[in-house]
């Protein structure tokens, strides 16, 4: 039997932490599935043990699950106001998740990877999750950050363009043949704004933050000049 990746989240101590497990089903495996709660912290994968320990354990206020029947990854969690955003990656379809359908689901027949974005509450319930991507290319995300107004900025690389979400139509198009991609959300899981970033080549995506003024700040790494970019040229070119 083949076990597939699950994306699983904890808050311990006030603190929020995401990782990967290595089972289909962590709250029924025969109670012998969630990470140790301290190797967690350095290496959140394959450690294995029991769920009925960390149910009851002091220092988990809750945790939960998310995922399809194959394989998920989580890339990174942020917490903002009174909610918290994880985003990752799944390569299955997604019905529900606490009884919340997602606001835009699986576009093909698994695998093939898409950009899975979720939010919850302070107390672990979901207020909305998401599934995006177009059919035909893989598409992944590496960050999220939380905005003052409740919603949140997720930037994510893909090999394909995307011509519209939610009925948005990109700030700017979509160059080469992988490029970052920034979406921004409100509050109820629906995009404000989206947009490409990236040369002719293979542009790699790290890291964001949202700034103060409503701005984002991006980085990652290009193969490719990119001469300009909305009418801007490069302080230090390529």
């Amino acid at each position: 039997m083949r076990i597939f990746n699950r994306i699983i989240l904890f808050i311990l101590s006030g603190m929020t932490l995401g990782c990967n497990t290595i089972n289909t089903d962590c709250a029924t495996y025969d109670g012998q599935c969630n990470l140790l709660l301290t190797y967690l912290l350095y290496n959140p994968v394959y450690e294995l043990r029991d769920c009925e320990l960390l149910a009851s354990d002091s220092y988990a206020t809750w945790y939960t699950l998310l995922g399809s029947s194959d394989d998920d990854f989580v890339s990174d969690i942020c917490g903002g106001r009174d909610r918290l955003f994880v985003t990752g990656s799944t390569n299955g379809i997604v019905s529900s998740a606490q009884g919340v359908t997602p606001i835009s689901g699986y576009p093909t027949s698994p695998p093939e990877s898409k950009i899975m974005v979720a939010s919850y509450g302070s107390g672990g319930n979901m207020n909305w999750f998401r599934i995006m991507g177009p059919a035909g290319s893989g598409q992944g995300s590496t960050a999220i950050a939380a905005t003052g107004d409740g919603g949140a900025v997720l930037l994510g690389n893909t090999a394909v363009d995307i011509p519209s979400i939610d009925g948005v139509t990109p700030l700017q198009s979509f160059q080469g043949s992988g490029e970052f991609i920034i979406i921004r959300f409100d509050k109820n899981g629906f995009v404000q704004w989206y947009t490409f970033f990236g040369g002719t080549g293979n542009d790699q995506p790290r890291d964001l933050i949202a700034t103060s003024d409503g701005g984002v700040l991006v980085c990652g790494t290009t193969s490719t000049n990119i001469p300009g970019y909305a009418g801007l040229s490069p302080i230090l070119p390529f």
